[in-house]
């Protein structure tokens, strides 16, 4: 019996994965595909320069809004709350993992805190700003954070479900970046299956 072999992507001639991407696997911009560059916020360890938590559309701010309820990266005020009863000027990452939200060491919640000035609204607390003695997995207190912009290049959704050529669609959805100590990204990455095929 003739077994027909599926191509594979070079993974030997891929560029080299970054510390910006290292955390996340994007797919690789090919030649002549459509990319636009967008803004983003990342949540990064001054002590080991990793990205510990990423920040998606669900992630909390001290506000109590999710950054879906924020302005983009590229609009006028930079991840202002759209909210109109919000004073919030920028978002502010809240760590939350299901029910378990990040407190203050002042016991209190994020949402007891002032958005602009981060100091406790309530009557009796001292607190003047935020912060909380939460240790990260990687071993460093929340203080030791710090959230940063950063510009990406991302391929647009257009380009996805076309390939890069239009005639390619299977070699562009797989070609991704892969750490060898990685699964194989053909197999594993349901993100980047295409309807219809």
């Amino acid at each position: 019996d003739a077994v027909e072999e599926i191509p594979r992507p070079d993974l030997e001639n891929q560029r080299p994965r970054s510390r910006e991407t290292s955390d996340n696997f994007r797919p690789v911009a090919l030649p002549g595909t459509s990319t636009r560059r967008v803004k983003e916020l990342t949540w990064t360890c001054s002590v080991c320069e990793r990205n510990c938590v990423p920040i998606r559309a669900e992630s909390r701010c001290l506000c109590g809004h999710r950054l879906k309820d924020h302005c983009g990266g590229d609009a006028a005020t930079p991840f202002k709350c759209k909210n109109a009863r919000c004073s919030c000027p920028h978002f502010f990452l809240i760590v939350a993992e299901g029910s378990w939200i990040l407190r203050c060491r002042c016991k209190h919640r994020h949402t007891d805190h002032d958005p602009r000035t981060r100091a406790c609204c309530k009557g009796s607390c001292g607190c003047r700003a935020f912060d909380s003695p939460w240790v990260c997995n990687c071993d460093h207190p929340w203080s030791a954070h710090h959230q940063i912009v950063v510009e990406r290049d991302v391929v647009t959704i257009a380009a996805r479900m076309a390939g890069s050529d239009g005639a390619d669609s299977w070699h562009a959805a797989t070609e991704i970046e892969v750490a060898p100590d990685q699964f194989v990204p053909e197999v594993n990455r349901f993100d980047l299956l295409k309807r219809g095929i």
